[in-house]
C-alpha cells in the first residue's frame, strides 16, 4: 500500500487497485487527481464550511456519530465535524460483483510533508491551487470596482442624464450641419430666392378665398416645391420648436427671433401689392361700384395687406411660419 499527500492537507492510502472516497460528499474515484480536483469544487468547500447534516436519528443514534467510522471517538458533535473535514475513505478491492470487500480510512492532515516528494502530480496540484486562488482575488477585485462604478454613478445623479442628452444633442446637430453645409452646399441664398419669384394675376386672386396667411404661405410653399431639397433655402429641423434654418450670404444659420423669415413675407406681401395695378388693368370692370369685380377688388386690397396692429400683425406672421415650417420640416430618416 502506498501512502499520498496533497498540497491541500490530504493523507491518504492506495492500493494498486486503490478507488478514494470522499467521506463528506459521497464522492469516489480511481485516480487521485480527480479526488483532488473535487475537493476544490464548491460542493465540497461549501460542506467543510459548515454546511451541517440534518440529523434525524435518535439521541442514542446521535451518540454512535461521535465515533469515526475509521475508529476515531471524540467527546462531542464538533470535534467530529472538524474530523470529518479530514477524513477520506480508499476502498481497496472489489469483487467481480463490485462489492467492497475492504475499506480503509485516513485522516488527511497526517504525513503532509511526504505528497511532494512521492508523486508526479504535485505540479499540476500546485497550479490548480494557485489558479483557483487567482480567480477567487480577480473576483474580489472586479466586486470592488463594480461598487465602485456604482457609488460614482449615484454621486453624479441626474447630471449623468443631462451628459447622455447633451451628447444626443450634439450628434443631432453634427448631423443636421452635415445635411445643410454637405448635401444643401449648393443651396440658394433666400435673397436670391425670393428674387425669382414670378408672381401671378392667380396669386393675387387668392388672396381672396385663401386671406392674407393663406395667400403668402401659398406662394412661399409653391415657390419651395419648385426646388430640389438640396437647393432650398429654407428648413425646418424642428417643428415642434419652430427651429428655421436660413441660408443668406452664402451661409446657413438659425433663425432664432424669426426675423429673416418676417422679413421673407414682408417682401412677398411687396411683390404681391405690386400685382394690384395689373390687375385693375385686366378687371376694368372694378371701377363700377355696381359690378362685382368692385367688392372683389376691395376684399383683394384688404387681404394682401397685413394687419397694422403690431400684436396682430406677429400672430399672422407666425401663423405663416407654422404653415411653411411643416412642407419644409427635415426628414431624419
Amino acid at each position: 500500500m502506498e501512502t499520498l499527500g496533497n498540497e491541500i492537507g490530504a493523507k491518504m492510502s492506495k492500493n494498486e487497485h486503490g478507488i478514494f472516497y470522499c467521506n463528506l460528499c459521497d464522492y469516489k474515484c480511481s485516480k487521485k487527481f480527480n479526488m483532488t480536483r473535487h475537493l476544490l469544487t464548491s460542493k465540497h468547500l461549501m460542506e467543510i464550511n459548515g454546511n451541517v447534516l440534518e440529523h434525524k436519528t435518535s439521541k442514542n443514534e446521535q451518540m454512535l456519530k461521535y465515533t469515526c467510522k475509521c475508529g476515531k471517538k471524540y467527546k462531542n458533535n464538533s470535534g467530529l465535524w472538524k474530523h470529518h473535514q479530514k477524513c477520506i475513505i480508499i476502498i481497496n478491492d472489489k469483487t467481480d460483483n463490485n462489492e467492497v470487500n475492504e475499506c480503509d480510512y485516513y485522516d488527511v492532515n497526517e504525513d503532509i510533508h511526504e505528497e511532494k516528494n512521492s508523486t508526479h502530480e504535485s505540479p499540476q496540484m500546485e497550479m490548480l491551487i494557485n489558479l483557483f486562488q487567482e480567480q477567487l482575488k480577480e473576483n474580489k477585485e472586479l466586486k470592488e470596482l463594480i461598487i465602485e462604478q456604482q457609488k460614482k454613478i449615484l454621486e453624479l445623479g441626474p447630471g449623468t442624464t443631462n451628459n447622455i442628452t447633451n451628447n444626443n444633442t450634439m450628434n443631432n446637430k453634427f448631423n443636421l450641419n452635415v445635411f445643410l453645409n454637405e448635401t444643401c452646399k449648393d443651396a440658394l441664398n433666400l435673397s436670391d430666392f425670393l428674387e425669382s419669384l414670378i408672381l401671378t394675376l392667380t396669386d393675387f386672386e387668392n388672396f381672396g378665398p385663401l386671406g392674407y396667411c393663406g395667400g403668402i404661405s401659398n406662394i412661399l410653399v409653391n415657390g419651395l416645391n419648385k426646388l430640389d431639397i438640396s437647393k432650398r433655402p429654407i428648413h425646418c429641423s424642428d417643428l415642434k420648436r419652430e427651429v428655421i434654418h436660413i441660408k443668406n450670404n452664402d451661409t446657413w444659420h438659425k433663425d432664432d427671433d424669426k426675423q429673416q423669415m418676417i422679413k421673407a413675407i414682408k417682401a412677398i406681401e411687396h411683390k404681391n401689392v405690386k400685382q394690384m395695378t395689373l390687375w385693375a388693368k385686366a378687371n376694368p370692370e372694378y371701377k363700377d361700384p355696381n359690378h362685382k369685380k368692385s367688392d372683389l377688388y376691395t376684399k383683394l386690397i384688404d387681404n394682401s395687406l397685413c394687419e397694422t396692429d403690431k400684436e396682430k400683425a406677429l400672430k399672422n406672421y407666425n401663423k405663416i411660419i407654422r404653415t411653411v415650417a411643416k412642407e419644409i420640416l427635415v426628414d431624419k430618416n
